[in-house]
């Protein structure tokens, strides 16, 4: 008797309910189901990177290494401040009008930042879209100025051309304490030429415009007299080359240098055509004493002039390469021994990897590259902590005798200079609105003020912060280096000097030239 009259307790509830719902319209049933049959779940926001790069086409070989650096940073890091982190991806198939298209697909998909593309061209192509749509992109292995210099939205990871440049003077002066130095400039070559001018600006800065005073004969056309004068020898000599110079030249040059104590060479060139000058240099024996009396210098000439008594005088001589009169006086006292060993040293760049190999199959050995360098931005040496779990990471995913790539580096610090950023900006505004809210709707106490929300009504995390703290990024330890972010958008990072110990390349400096401080290690 009681179950009968639950149950029709039970059936007059519902239809009470029934009833209700009828008389007050759905409104009031709907507020009903919001509240105690589908109560609101929290809204989740997630931070969504784009990545901009060629999937297929020519150049998504290149591109491989570089994705694969970013998805390993991602792994490692996948959330930032609390908020999950999402890769967005759009193949702009290595073509720069379909490029552009991608880079705007993944400003729709609200993406707070864009990374790639791969090739200096495809991120130019994204350039307009990126600065119209004022979203912060970073390119990992772009290295052409013109990319930042004219968008304020791209940043990049990697060293523009001329950037390493800095580095190698940073090491002629501080390491080998060079005053003087020749560079071997191959003609035409707008490449080598820019990074001839940014070592010559460094440099030159350090050392001053002229090195050291040194004497000459010159012939007073006034007076017609051979007269004595005194210069100074200027920092850097430029000497251009087209691969057609002989071994008779070359010794010339050598001789010449000797004479001025030069001893070093800066060369922004393939290291084909660095190589048969190495390799004279190697040979080239140079003078002493004893040589000098036996073997006098080649185009003597004669000069003569009117002395003081009004006797004609003539003396032999030459005219050096550098436009100087210079007296031919035989040596008369006996020869001395020489106090220190003499050499050339040779500075490269990153066109020089491989250079021991190449050696050996053009001239059978490698031995000759003794006090031959060259300079890098990478090479798996980078001493830091996050440098050190990077390749922990790698290792544990490809194998502990694999070796990342350049590319695969730089692409892994292109995410993480993005996710620092996000950090960044959500631990510098966690008390700023999630989106937009006014006053009634702000807790109590607060107000809205002039803070950004750290994301917009569309749920996109903000551009606006993220492009402000990708400019503040300083001394961000990465894969490839100590990373700080300049006006441009540039990075300045650590150059790394790799010289030949006999077998091979070995690390032998690190120079920070974005602050002109080194380090020898």
């Amino acid at each position: 008797m009681k179950k009968i009259t639950i149950y029709k307790f039970i059936s007059l509830v519902i239809c009470l309910v029934l009833c209700l719902g009828l008389l007050s319209g759905c409104e009031s049933w709907n507020n009903f189901r919001k509240a105690f049959i589908d109560p609101p779940q929290p809204e989740i926001m997630t931070i969504k990177v784009g990545i901009l790069e060629p999937q297929t086409g020519r150049r998504s070989y290149d591109a491989e290494d570089e994705m694969a650096g970013m998805e390993l940073a991602h792994e490692l890091f996948p959330e930032a401040g609390g908020y999950a982190v999402e890769l967005l991806y759009e193949d702009n198939r290595s073509n720069t009008d379909i490029c552009k298209e991608a880079a705007q697909k993944l400003v729709d998909r609200g993406c707070a930042v864009i990374l790639g593309s791969v090739s200096d061209t495809l991120s130019l192509a994204a350039s307009d879209v990126i600065n119209e749509n004022k979203i912060p992109a970073i390119a990992a292995t772009n290295t052409v100025p013109i990319l930042t210099q004219t968008n304020p939205y791209y940043l990049r990871v990697n060293v523009i051309n001329s950037f390493d440049a800095e580095g190698a003077a940073e090491y002629a002066y501080k390491e080998i304490e060079a005053k003087s130095v020749v560079v071997l400039l191959p003609e035409g070559n707008d490449y080598a030429q820019t990074k001839a001018e940014v070592f010559e600006e460094a440099f030159v800065d350090a050392v001053g415009y002229d090195s050291f005073e040194y004497s000459y004969k010159e012939l007073d056309e006034e007076t017609n007299k051979i007269v004595e004068k005194r210069a100074m020898s200027p920092a850097v000599y430029y000497i251009y080359i087209n691969g057609e110079e002989t071994q008779e030249r070359m010794d010339y040059v050598f001789g010449e240098m000797d004479k001025m104590g030069c001893y070093s060479f800066y060369c922004p060139c393939e290291s084909s055509a660095a190589l048969p000058w190495i390799i004279a240099s190697q040979a080239f024996e140079f003078p002493t004493e004893e040589t000098q009396k036996t073997e006098p210098p080649k185009d003597l000439t004669t000069m003569g002039y009117w002395d003081d008594a009004g006797n004609w005088v003539e003396e032999k001589g030459y005219w050096d390469d550098w436009g100087n009169w210079v007296k031919w006086v035989e040596p008369q006292a006996a020869p001395q021994e020489e106090t220190e060993e003499k050499y050339f040293t040779w500075i490269g760049t990153d066109l020089w990897q491989g250079i021991e190999a190449e050696a050996s199959s053009s001239y059978g050995y490698s031995s000759m590259l003794y006090n031959v360098c060259y300079t890098l931005s990478y090479d798996g040496a980078i001493n830091n902590e996050m440098a050190e779990a990077f390749l922990d990471a790698y290792h544990a995913k490809y194998g502990s005798d694999a070796s990342p790539s350049s590319n695969f580096a730089l692409g892994f610090d292109a995410y993480l200079l993005a996710y620092q950023a996000m950090c960044n900006v959500i631990e510098e505004n966690k008390n700023a609105p999630v989106k937009e809210q006014s006053a009634e709707e702000l807790p109590e106490g607060e107000s809205a003020g002039n803070s950004i929300p750290l994301f917009d009504e569309n749920k996109v995390f903000s551009r606006e912060l993220l492009t402000k703290a990708l400019y503040r990024i300083k001394n961000l330890a990465g894969a490839t280096g100590t990373i700080t972010m300049n006006e441009n958008g540039d990075p300045t990072k650590d150059i790394i000097i790799k010289a030949f110990n006999g077998e091979e390349f070995v690390t032998v400096y690190t120079a920070f030239s974005g602050d002109t401080e080194g380090s020898g290690e």
